[in-house]
């Protein structure tokens, strides 16, 4: 009679158990804000729809993140649509941007209709990564934004701007190394530059900035298009 050992889980290093807890604080901020205003409307007798939707999707992204960073077998790339990452993106960064008055705008209407380059799962991590750093370094009543378009020869090109606290030429010249952080004075760890850097090099594709100290910062993401995945 044969018997069969049990496979032990490989064990996970510092560095992806870091990785994974930077990424998730972003969707659990998002649950936890829609959860406290369900609760207030709750009381008040209103409907919940809404916010119980945002937390069903900040769950979601939940799991396809950590489906992505473990390496999970079996786990199939989502088509990439143009209007659910964006959805996505507002209800991951609505309750950041709002709780400082901040306008965000999201608008990726010129990548409908066209291959989208990446992966869903990595792309989410990516905009959701330089999105939060936007809203953590623009004051209160700030403006950042998310933008997409086609370059002539397909690439898929995200920008994102704020109009923020801008970065300074030191701090631009190591800002992709894990843990070097803009300011000693905001929250973080100093992770998301350098998770962003190796997400879209592992897509293919080239991640650029420009900056200036007082006046804001601007990412480029271009990610080519034979990484492309189904969008309609």
């Amino acid at each position: 009679m044969k018997t069969y050992q049990k496979k032990q889980p490989e064990p996970v290093d510092s560095e992806t158990l870091a990785t994974i807890a930077h990424d998730l604080r972003t969707p659990m901020s998002s649950v936890a804000g829609a959860a406290q205003l369900a609760m207030l409307q709750a009381k008040q007798g209103l409907d919940v729809d809404r916010q119980l939707r945002q937390i069903l999707q900040a769950v979601h992204a939940m799991d396809r993140m950590l489906s992505d960073m473990c390496g999970a077998d079996g786990v199939k790339e989502q088509d990439c649509k143009a209007d659910m990452l964006a959805r996505e993106l507002r209800t991951l960064l609505a309750p950041r941007a709002e709780g400082k008055h901040q306008r965000l705008i999201i608008d990726l209407h010129a990548l409908s209709g066209r291959p989208l380059a990446g992966d869903y799962a990595r792309l989410v991590r990516v905009l959701s990564n330089l999105l939060v750093n936007a809203v953590k370094f623009t004051p209160e009543g700030g403006e950042v934004s998310l933008t997409g378009e086609y370059a002539a020869d397909g690439a898929a090109v995200f920008a994102v701007r704020d109009s923020g606290m801008g970065m300074r030429a030191d701090f631009m010249a190591r800002m992709y190394r894990p843990y070097e952080r803009a300011s000693g004075d905001m929250p973080g760890q100093g992770l998301g530059l350098s998770i962003v850097r190796r997400l879209v090099r592992d897509m293919g594709g080239e991640i650029s900035v420009s900056s200036e100290w007082g006046r804001g910062t601007v990412f480029i993401v271009r990610l080519p298009a034979e990484r492309a995945c189904a969008c309609q």
